[in-house]
Protein backbone atom coordinates (compact mmCIF):
# COMPACT_ATOMS: atom_id res chain seq x y z
CA UNK A 1 0.00 0.00 0.00
CA UNK A 2 2.77 2.43 0.92
CA UNK A 3 5.70 3.25 -1.35
CA UNK A 4 8.48 5.11 0.38
CA UNK A 5 11.41 4.23 -1.82
CA UNK A 6 12.25 5.87 -5.11
CA UNK A 7 15.28 6.50 -7.29
CA UNK A 8 16.53 10.03 -7.85
CA UNK A 9 19.88 10.99 -9.34
CA UNK A 10 20.87 7.31 -9.20
CA UNK A 11 20.79 7.40 -5.39
CA UNK A 12 18.33 5.50 -3.25
CA UNK A 13 16.28 7.96 -1.23
CA UNK A 14 13.33 7.77 1.09
CA UNK A 15 10.20 9.66 0.15
CA UNK A 16 7.92 11.20 2.69
CA UNK A 17 4.44 9.80 2.94
CA UNK A 18 1.78 11.29 0.70
CA UNK A 19 -1.30 12.82 2.26
CA UNK A 20 -3.50 10.32 0.44
CA UNK A 21 -1.49 7.42 1.93
CA UNK A 22 -1.77 8.92 5.41
CA UNK A 23 -5.51 9.38 4.99
CA UNK A 24 -5.97 5.80 3.74
CA UNK A 25 -4.20 4.49 6.83
CA UNK A 26 -6.40 6.62 9.08
CA UNK A 27 -9.41 5.19 7.25
CA UNK A 28 -8.13 1.64 7.74
CA UNK A 29 -7.66 2.31 11.46
CA UNK A 30 -11.29 3.42 11.59
CA UNK A 31 -12.41 0.23 9.86
CA UNK A 32 -10.62 -1.92 12.45
CA UNK A 33 -12.13 0.18 15.25
CA UNK A 34 -15.60 -0.51 13.86
CA UNK A 35 -14.77 -4.20 13.51
CA UNK A 36 -13.68 -4.28 17.17
CA UNK A 37 -16.87 -2.53 18.29
CA UNK A 38 -18.98 -5.09 16.43
CA UNK A 39 -17.15 -8.15 17.79
CA UNK A 40 -18.84 -10.14 20.53
CA UNK A 41 -15.93 -12.49 21.17
CA UNK A 42 -13.48 -10.78 23.56
CA UNK A 43 -10.44 -12.40 21.93
CA UNK A 44 -11.42 -11.17 18.46
CA UNK A 45 -12.38 -7.78 19.88
CA UNK A 46 -8.96 -7.25 21.44
CA UNK A 47 -7.11 -8.45 18.35
CA UNK A 48 -9.14 -6.07 16.19
CA UNK A 49 -8.61 -3.01 18.37
CA UNK A 50 -4.92 -3.81 18.73
CA UNK A 51 -4.55 -4.12 14.96
CA UNK A 52 -6.03 -0.62 14.72
CA UNK A 53 -3.55 0.60 17.33
CA UNK A 54 -0.67 -1.19 15.58
CA UNK A 55 -1.48 0.54 12.29
CA UNK A 56 -1.66 3.83 14.16
CA UNK A 57 1.71 3.59 15.89
CA UNK A 58 3.39 2.60 12.61
CA UNK A 59 1.72 5.56 10.89
CA UNK A 60 2.92 7.87 13.66
CA UNK A 61 6.48 6.57 13.37
CA UNK A 62 6.55 6.96 9.57
CA UNK A 63 5.01 10.43 9.85
CA UNK A 64 7.91 11.58 11.99
CA UNK A 65 10.67 9.39 10.54
CA UNK A 66 10.10 8.32 6.92
CA UNK A 67 13.29 6.22 7.06
CA UNK A 68 12.09 4.23 10.07
CA UNK A 69 12.44 0.46 9.78
CA UNK A 70 9.11 -1.10 10.78
CA UNK A 71 10.48 -4.66 10.74
CA UNK A 72 11.91 -4.34 14.25
CA UNK A 73 11.34 -2.58 17.57
CA UNK A 74 7.58 -3.03 17.50
CA UNK A 75 7.31 -2.76 21.29
CA UNK A 76 9.18 0.56 21.25
CA UNK A 77 6.82 1.98 18.63
CA UNK A 78 3.85 0.81 20.68
CA UNK A 79 4.88 3.08 23.55
CA UNK A 80 6.44 5.88 21.47
CA UNK A 81 2.92 7.28 21.08
CA UNK A 82 3.38 8.68 24.60
CA UNK A 83 5.03 11.73 23.02
CA UNK A 84 1.81 12.53 21.16
CA UNK A 85 -0.52 12.26 24.14
CA UNK A 86 -1.91 14.77 26.56
CA UNK A 87 -1.23 12.35 29.40
CA UNK A 88 -2.99 14.34 32.12
CA UNK A 89 -6.16 14.66 30.06
CA UNK A 90 -6.07 11.00 29.03
CA UNK A 91 -5.42 9.84 32.58
CA UNK A 92 -8.44 11.75 33.88
CA UNK A 93 -10.65 10.27 31.15
CA UNK A 94 -9.46 6.72 31.94
CA UNK A 95 -9.39 6.99 35.72
CA UNK A 96 -12.69 5.26 36.56
CA UNK A 97 -12.14 2.41 34.10
CA UNK A 98 -8.50 2.04 35.10
CA UNK A 99 -9.38 1.86 38.79
CA UNK A 100 -11.67 -1.10 38.08
CA UNK A 101 -9.09 -2.70 35.78
CA UNK A 102 -6.36 -2.53 38.43
CA UNK A 103 -8.57 -4.40 40.91
CA UNK A 104 -8.80 -7.18 38.37
CA UNK A 105 -5.30 -7.63 36.94
CA UNK A 106 -3.66 -8.79 40.16
CA UNK A 107 -4.97 -12.33 39.55
CA UNK A 108 -2.48 -12.80 36.70
CA UNK A 109 1.20 -13.46 37.00
CA UNK A 110 3.34 -10.37 36.80
CA UNK A 111 4.39 -9.15 33.37
CA UNK A 112 7.76 -7.44 32.96
CA UNK A 113 9.16 -4.76 30.68
CA UNK A 114 12.84 -5.38 30.95
CA UNK A 115 13.23 -5.74 34.72
CA UNK A 116 10.23 -3.57 35.60
CA UNK A 117 7.14 -5.29 36.96
CA UNK A 118 4.44 -3.59 34.91
CA UNK A 119 1.29 -4.12 36.97
CA UNK A 120 3.09 -3.45 40.25
CA UNK A 121 4.50 -0.18 38.89
CA UNK A 122 1.19 0.76 37.26
CA UNK A 123 -0.72 0.28 40.52
CA UNK A 124 1.80 2.37 42.43
CA UNK A 125 1.68 5.17 39.85
CA UNK A 126 -2.12 5.14 39.88
CA UNK A 127 -2.21 5.40 43.69
CA UNK A 128 0.17 8.38 43.51
CA UNK A 129 -2.03 9.96 40.83
CA UNK A 130 1.01 10.00 38.54
CA UNK A 131 -0.56 10.44 35.10
CA UNK A 132 2.67 10.10 33.14
CA UNK A 133 3.87 6.83 34.66
CA UNK A 134 0.34 5.38 34.82
CA UNK A 135 -0.23 5.90 31.10
CA UNK A 136 3.22 4.58 30.19
CA UNK A 137 2.78 1.42 32.28
CA UNK A 138 -0.76 0.92 31.00
CA UNK A 139 0.48 1.00 27.39
CA UNK A 140 3.18 -1.53 28.27
CA UNK A 141 0.66 -3.76 30.04
CA UNK A 142 -1.76 -3.64 27.08
CA UNK A 143 1.10 -4.51 24.73
CA UNK A 144 1.97 -7.54 26.91
CA UNK A 145 -1.69 -8.63 26.83
CA UNK A 146 -1.48 -8.46 23.03
CA UNK A 147 1.74 -10.53 23.02
CA UNK A 148 0.23 -13.20 25.25
CA UNK A 149 -2.87 -13.39 23.09
CA UNK A 150 -1.02 -13.52 19.76
CA UNK A 151 1.46 -16.11 21.02
CA UNK A 152 -1.24 -18.42 22.35
CA UNK A 153 -0.74 -17.85 26.07
CA UNK A 154 -4.42 -17.19 26.77
CA UNK A 155 -6.93 -19.84 27.77
CA UNK A 156 -9.90 -19.34 25.45
CA UNK A 157 -12.30 -21.01 27.90
CA UNK A 158 -11.29 -18.91 30.91
CA UNK A 159 -13.98 -16.38 31.92
CA UNK A 160 -11.38 -14.26 33.75
CA UNK A 161 -9.28 -14.03 30.58
CA UNK A 162 -12.38 -12.98 28.65
CA UNK A 163 -13.06 -10.24 31.18
CA UNK A 164 -9.44 -9.10 31.05
CA UNK A 165 -9.60 -8.86 27.26
CA UNK A 166 -12.92 -7.01 27.30
CA UNK A 167 -11.58 -4.45 29.74
CA UNK A 168 -8.29 -4.23 27.81
CA UNK A 169 -10.24 -3.54 24.61
CA UNK A 170 -12.15 -0.71 26.27
CA UNK A 171 -8.97 0.96 27.51
CA UNK A 172 -7.11 0.48 24.23
CA UNK A 173 -10.02 1.97 22.27
CA UNK A 174 -10.10 5.06 24.50
CA UNK A 175 -6.34 5.51 24.23
CA UNK A 176 -6.44 5.07 20.47
CA UNK A 177 -9.29 7.54 20.05
CA UNK A 178 -7.34 10.12 22.07
CA UNK A 179 -4.27 9.52 19.90
CA UNK A 180 -6.22 9.85 16.65
CA UNK A 181 -7.64 13.18 17.80
CA UNK A 182 -4.18 14.44 18.77
CA UNK A 183 -2.70 13.18 15.49
CA UNK A 184 -5.38 14.84 13.38
CA UNK A 185 -4.94 18.15 15.20
CA UNK A 186 -1.22 18.15 14.56
CA UNK A 187 -0.57 16.10 11.40
CA UNK A 188 -3.75 16.61 9.39
CA UNK A 189 -5.10 20.01 10.38
CA UNK A 190 -2.08 21.53 12.06
CA UNK A 191 1.56 22.50 11.77
CA UNK A 192 2.89 19.07 10.83
CA UNK A 193 0.59 18.63 7.82
CA UNK A 194 3.51 19.95 5.76
CA UNK A 195 5.49 16.78 6.53
CA UNK A 196 3.45 15.00 3.83
CA UNK A 197 3.59 15.28 0.07
CA UNK A 198 0.47 16.24 -1.88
Amino acid sequence: MLKYFGIANDNLKVKVMKKIERDLLLEKIGEWQIKAQNENDPFNKYLSIFIAYNIFYNLYKKSEQPKANLSRDDSKRAVATLSLMNKSLLFESLKADLEQYLKFIFIYSEEFWGKVGISYTLKGAFQRNDAEESIEMLLKWLYRVRCNLVHGEKNYDDEKQKKLLSMSSLLTEKILQHLIEMYQQLYVNGAKNNLFDD
